[in-house]
Order: structure tokens, then sequence, then C-alpha cells
């Protein structure tokens, strides 16, 4: 099997992001797409977030793990992820970033910041290649309604 191009990962400073024009990016709460048959996996966990973060506590955390304007390039990863940890503890949201639409993709759901600095430690190193770091929900929110301001 041929390795996965490498995923364009921005810095984790939203001021400090840039990045080329994105190239059809989904939009949040879209509905799932068929891709040979299966449901597009971006789609499930771009759902799968809006779900997560109407119910989430503001000071739950979770790791971001990395952005990208790709979203092709997000789905190849999101596909190899399944490898390393489970999928239905990832999250994909869409922001802005230089405004430009950004896809940022979560890791986990955790009541404590200990808990998730635990877990990010742990995490493969292929994944902490990219320099994850801790989020909270509120955090996560704030970035979201910001997009939605503009």
């Amino acid at each position: 099997m041929a390795p996965h191009p490498p995923v364009k990962v921005m810095t984790n400073s939203p001021s400090s992001r840039s990045g080329s024009p994105a190239q059809a990016l989904p939009q949040a709460g879209a509905t799932e797409t068929a891709v040979s048959g299966h449901a597009d996996l971006l789609e499930v966990r771009l759902a799968a977030t809006a779900e997560w973060l109407k119910i989430e506590a503001n000071n739950t955390y979770s790791i971001q793990i990395l952005g990208t304007n790709d979203p092709e390039q997000l789905r190849v990863h999101l596909n190899d992820l399944v490898k390393f940890i489970e999928i239905n503890k990832v999250f994909v949201y869409l922001t802005t970033v230089n405004r430009r639409p950004f896809l940022t993709m979560l890791y986990g759901s955790f009541s404590d910041r200990r808990l998730a600095q635990e877990v990010l430690n742990k995490l493969p190193e292929r994944l902490r290649a990219n320099r994850p770091i801790l989020r909270t929900v509120e955090g996560v929110r704030a970035e979201i309604s910001l997009r939605q301001a503009l």
C-alpha cells in the first residue's frame, strides 16, 4: 500500500494560520453522501461533532490533532486514522482562517485537562508529530461562533 500524502497542518494559533483557498469545503450539518456505497466519513464526523457540541459542557477538553483547508486530504487522513484511534471519538468542525474555510479535527472528550494531557502524551507518534494541543469545548464553540458572525 502506497503511503498517504502528508496532511498540510497549519500552526495551532488561528491568527498565524495561512493556506491556499479551500476547495469545496463541506458545510457543517450537511447530509451524508454516498461514496462507493459508504457514507462519507468527513460528513459523518461533521454531523457527529455538531451533536457533540450541543451536549458537552464548556469545560470539556479535547485534543486538536490537525487542521487543513483541503477536505479531500482530510478525508484521506480520517480513513487512515481508523488504524490508530477510535473514529467515533474524532470530531471535525468548520471554521475560518484568514477569511477562508478551514477544517479542524479533534480527538476525544475529557472531563479534565490532566486526563486529556495524559491521552495526548500517549497518542501514536504519527499523530503527535502534528503537535496536537488541548482545546476546551467552550473555545471550540467560540471559534465556530466567530465564523458564523462573519
